[in-house]
């Protein structure tokens, strides 16, 4: 029989629990986001408002005779939402996304973390 060499020994490996893994995705989203947010913030340009002209006050009491109040509501809020995903405003709302999730990824693992007695009654 040939002479095989040993097994070489093999450090133990580390298992994540689930709350460790919801911070680590945090942290990446936290990290990514600001970085991609910064980025995108630092190198885009002010976009040229095209839609100043559409907001006049012909336009806004014509859209109101056509569509009422609700229609000039809704267009303006279709303005500002438009607006949100060009030039360094995009960097913005990117930076602001990444926050709002990795503080839920940690809330989320905040609570994954807390360990329930086993002695604890459960209702029916």
């Amino acid at each position: 029989m040939p002479d095989f060499p040993p097994p070489v020994p093999q450090p133990a490996r580390k298992d994540w629990t689930a709350h460790a893994r919801m911070r680590l995705a945090g942290v990446l989203i936290l990290i990514s986001g600001v970085l991609g947010g910064g980025l995108i913030y630092w190198l885009a340009d002010d976009p040229v408002d095209a839609t100043a002209a559409m907001q006049g006050r012909q336009y806004t009491a014509q859209l109101e005779r056509i569509a009422g109040t609700s229609g000039v509501l809704v267009s303006r809020f279709n303005t500002w939402l438009g607006h949100l995903w060009h030039g360094k405003q995009l960097g913005i709302t990117l930076c602001v996304i990444a926050l709002l999730v990795a503080a839920f990824c940690f809330w989320l693992a905040g609570l994954m973390a807390v360990e329930v007695p086993e002695d604890t009654p459960t209702r029916r």
